[in-house]
């Protein structure tokens, strides 16, 4: 699969079914290589034989979540998860994660006032999980309320002191607020922990180069950020800009 030869590890998986047709693993590597080449009703196929020998397979309870929301059934999704919710309430491992499954397929909906109460579930079921901290912050950034939204980040932060995504939330909504010192303090504490994490470096270099400080060093985190991230269109503008502040309109003009 690493090397793209998909129709040979599609063989290999078929052939340790034959052998082991019960071999849950075979079952759901060959629903991901389905969910990967669009034979979204194969992938279901498969993952239904997971789940009919291993109830309990996370991976497959997932990826079924998933499939339903790529496939635009919201409600099949719902139906699905609240079934695995009845039927692994008493399992401390999965509940917790199966409520924030049920949180996400509402925040999709925008049914912002149940996907909370999901979130908030799952955290009461296992309040060290990461996820739904960050699932109720993008909540409440949705809607507008970013001071929830912050306290949820810190919380986080609590959890995990290295998480960076967490720090380039908050920077982004510090920004948001016209707080520049601070979303520039977060970015940095971003690269501290990781100088190669493109989204803090593009967010940083785009705020130097807006206060016209330190272009240098500007350019420097966007190449970095473009080297992580060469398709994003907002990297690129970032480059460009940096280019343009340098002087070196020929390469601005590249991107």
């Amino acid at each position: 699969v690493l090397k793209n030869d998909l129709k040979r590890a599609r063989q290999a998986y078929q052939n340790v079914i034959d052998n082991e047709p019960n071999n849950p693993s075979a079952h759901y590597y060959l629903a991901l290589l389905d969910r990967h080449q669009g034979h979204l009703k194969d992938a279901m196929v498969h993952l239904d034989k997971v789940l009919a020998i291993e109830h309990e397979h996370l991976g497959a309870l997932t990826a079924k979540v998933s499939l339903y929301l790529a496939q635009n059934q919201p409600a099949e999704a719902l139906s699905f998860v609240d079934q695995a919710i009845a039927q692994h309430d008493k399992n401390v491992k999965i509940a917790p994660l199966l409520h924030q499954m049920r949180g996400e397929v509402l925040f999709s909906q925008r049914n912002y006032e149940n996907a909370e109460a999901a979130f908030q579930e799952a955290l009461d079921l296992n309040s060290d999980l990461v996820a739904p901290y960050l699932s109720l912050a993008n909540l409440y950034l949705a809607k507008d309320e970013a001071s929830k939204a912050i306290s949820q980040y810190e919380e986080m932060l609590k959890k995990q002191p290295d998480f960076v995504r967490a720090y380039v939330g908050l920077g982004t909504i510090y920004e948001a607020q016209g707080k520049k010192p601070e979303a520039r303090n977060m970015y940095k504490k971003a690269l501290g922990i990781n100088p190669d994490f493109a989204p803090a470096a593009n967010h940083l270099a785009s705020l130097l180069l807006e206060q016209n400080e330190d272009v240098d060093r500007a350019l420097e985190l966007a190449r970095k950020a473009k080297a992580q991230m060469p398709n994003d269109p907002q990297v690129a503008s970032t480059l460009g800009l940096a280019f343009i502040s340098k002087g070196q309109y020929a390469n601005a003009i590249n991107e």
